[in-house]
């Protein structure tokens, strides 16, 4: 089946637009095959009719989907200058992270000095209600977003440090947005700590979330507070330099009492 639809798809990016009958006689098959798969194909967007003809054309949701690509390229390239001055400055881990549906997904990391890491792997998606960057992710949603994921997501403790209370996650994330940054010890790894900060785009959109992370036991007292600072200020340099506009003051707030 995706054998044939892409072959489709092909004789219609080559064609620019193509009927029925002349894709099924440049793929070799039968009308009513073309036709259920061309059907498919333009329910996700895929392809659509060339205005009011019986022929179809390349759909919008290809574009869309090779923006996305381009676009994640372009936010890794530009985020590694600022990861590396974040893995100098704390001395600690530091990463990339965004929003795939509707979990967390780690697109880049640089490794700072410390010999003794916390191991998330790359690519791999997670839930948002747990640890500081999926935290983040999900605290700049809209408000409608926040709550159907938290009315129909089964919260599963991973540590015994990780939110098991939607009133909580959702007092959690109220506090998020109110100091700007996010902080957890151990609710995904045990042992592990971490401080985010979004990064937003040039609509004040989330676009992504800039993390360090490392054992808890180098996340204590007023290193968590100045770490904070450092994380936030990488956060903001990054936005500015995506055309971003940051909204609100993200700046830490003093005396915070961060949780665990």
């Amino acid at each position: 089946m995706i054998t044939r639809a892409v072959r489709i798809l092909e004789v219609i990016a080559e064609a620019e637009h193509a009927g029925l009958t002349e894709i099924g006689v440049a793929t070799r098959l039968p009308i009513s095959t073309v036709s259920r798969i061309v059907d498919s194909l333009s329910a996700h967007g895929l392809v659509q009719r060339a205005d009011d003809t019986r022929a179809f054309t390349l759909g919008p949701n290809l574009m869309v989907l090779g923006s996305r690509v381009r676009y994640r390229r372009d936010l890794i390239r530009t985020a590694r200058p600022f990861l590396e001055g974040l893995a100098a400055e704390s001395q600690e881990d530091a990463g990339l992270s965004s929003l795939q549906g509707r979990h967390a997904v780690i697109i880049d990391r640089v490794y700072g000095p410390q010999p003794l890491k916390i191991i998330d792997v790359l690519g791999e998606p997670t839930p948002l209600y747990c640890g500081a960057f999926r935290k983040v992710l999900l605290a700049y949603q809209t408000h409608e977003w926040i709550q159907q994921y938290i009315s129909s997501v089964k919260l599963v403790r991973f540590t015994p440090r990780t939110l098991d209370s939607k009133q909580t996650l959702r007092e959690e994330l109220q506090r998020i947005r109110a100091d700007g940054y996010a902080v957890s010890f151990g609710e995904k790894i045990p042992d592990a700590a971490g401080i985010a900060a979004p990064v937003f785009d040039i609509a004040g959109n989330l676009l992504a979330a800039v993390f360090i992370v490392g054992p808890d036991t180098r996340f204590v007292g007023d290193r968590v507070s100045r770490l904070s600072r450092i994380v936030v200020g990488k956060a903001r340099e990054l936005t500015r330099a995506l055309g971003g506009d940051q909204r609100g003051d993200s700046s830490p707030r003093a005396g915070r009492k961060e949780r665990g």
